[in-house]
């Protein structure tokens, strides 16, 4: 905390600037952070977010990128828009889920952002946020459902079974590879391509994207085309500031909300696509279990999922299920 405090006396004092240009026209400028380097895929909504909101209100309201996390530290970053360093935020889900559990449903859901207004989920976590920790959610990014994690491997599976496969896990996927019958293999991600090599690891669980640019196909494969979990992360805006913005301005930004998640969700399916057509011009081969084990693995990590939220929330975990699942 000293660090953001430190910040947020260097600030400027006032987290909304509204100046009047001309007899009708309002600037609003929100000052944000990417949550990892800009050139980070997943730093990429804030980027859009900039385009799209300048875009849309014809420049009446200015995202301001202040920078990463050389400006604020990634677990840090949730802290300093609750305390005024900055006005917006995307928020990865993992990097706040203490504060919001339920947010955990992000995390397992199927729907897409459309689907999530539509079934009540958007609203429910649009509530859980005003209530607990005091911030308006503007918008859910959640891309493509069920693509934000897969499975890299040496060697080919024809069932829901890693039976015999040594596999370096993250706190996401460790309970899914011990379940599928896999020996979990816990070493930093800078240490992969190494264990790979020398065989300390048949293989490792990973996100969708940025598996190629690092040079990993040099060092398996076979990806399990079998995807899982959803990388949502809700807009934030701090409930001051949102009550200070004029309502037409409100209004407008309202609007823009769902245009700007399906602009993300379209480039969430390019980055998908560009990346599977890398992997595949690299040589690397796609598994696809047979129906009956597709169902069980995704029955398997869903359940894993849902399980652990259970711990924290024994009593509302059935509801929330049901309100994130089609």
């Amino acid at each position: 905390m000293t660090f953001l405090k430190g910040l947020k006396s260097a600030a400027v004092a006032a987290t909304v600037a509204l100046s009047a240009h001309g007899a009708a026209a309002q600037e609003l400028v929100l000052k944000t952070v990417t949550p990892f380097d800009a050139n980070n895929p997943l730093s990429k909504p804030i980027v859009l977010l900039k385009d799209v909101i300048e875009r849309e209100t014809n420049g009446r309201v200015e995202i301001k990128i202040l920078g990463g996390p050389e400006v604020i530290p990634s677990l840090e970053q949730f802290d300093g828009l609750r305390n005024g360093v900055v006005d917006i935020l995307q928020g990865p889900v993992p990097y706040y889920v203490g504060a919001v559990p339920e947010t955990f449903a992000l995390l397992y859901t199927n729907q897409t952002s459309a689907e999530m207004r539509a079934s009540g989920l958007y609203q429910r976590m649009a509530e859980l946020h005003d209530e607990k920790v005091d911030l308006h959610q503007w918008a859910i990014t959640s891309g493509q459902p069920g693509t934000a994690f897969r499975f890299y491997l040496k060697e080919p599976v024809e069932t829901a079974d890693f039976t015999g496969l040594k596999v370096r896990v993250a706190a996401s996927t460790a309970a899914i590879v011990t379940k599928l019958g896999g020996a979990p293999v816990s070493i930093p991600f800078a240490d992969v391509y190494t264990a790979l090599e020398r065989g300390v690891a048949d293989g490792f669980g990973s996100t969708y994207t940025g598996i190629v640019e690092p040079g990993f196909p040099e060092v398996f494969d076979y990806v399990l085309q079998e995807p899982f979990y959803t990388l949502s992360g809700p807009i934030l805006i701090r409930n001051d500031v949102w009550t200070d913005i004029p309502d037409d301005l409100k209004q407008e930004l309202d609007r823009i909300a769902p245009i700007y998640e399906q602009i993300f969700s379209d480039f969430t399916a390019q980055s998908l696509a560009k990346e599977d057509e890398a992997l595949r011009a690299a040589g690397i081969k796609f598994i696809e279990l047979p129906a009956g084990e597709k169902e069980k693995f995704a029955s398997t990590v869903q359940d894993i999922g849902w399980e652990a939220y259970g711990k924290i929330d024994p009593e509302g975990v059935d509801a929330l299920r049901a309100l994130a699942t089609k």
